[in-house]
């Protein structure tokens, strides 16, 4: 079954662009499963995402992003979201205590473009 993942260096990205999604992904001794799956009941595409983002040897942030439905391109906002987060944290590697920083700076960064879009999109984030 083909992935709907893009890759940013080391960060894994599933983007909803297939519905299901499966992906497994290594990290360090453990195993990250992603798993998507829109309603049955539902006409519209899935609007959920989520990221699997190496920060060093021994950590990961690990975020899913949902557009909210009922706003127009709530998708766009949730792949928004994470691709910044992805490239944020690649972009600065930030240590231990810097990480939650960077985390806050990259909803931030991200919320820029998603007010830009003038539609009222939005998302949800979980990190």
């Amino acid at each position: 079954m083909k992935l709907s993942v893009t890759a940013l260096s080391g960060a894994r990205l599933f983007l909803g662009e297939v519905d299901p999604v499966r992906g497994d992904h290594r990290v360090g001794t453990g195993l990250v499963a992603v798993r998507s799956l829109k309603a049955p009941d539902k006409a519209t595409p899935n609007e959920d995402g989520a990221a699997v983002i190496p920060v060093n040897e021994s950590a990961v942030v690990l975020a899913v992003a949902d557009g909210v439905g009922g706003t127009r391109r709530g998708r766009e906002a949730a792949t928004i979201t994470l691709r910044t987060l992805a490239e944020l944290i690649e972009q600065t590697a930030p240590d231990g205590d810097r990480l939650r920083t960077v985390i806050l700076d990259a909803v931030e960064e991200a919320n820029r473009p998603i007010l830009a879009l003038g539609v009222g999109a939005a998302t949800t984030l979980a990190v």
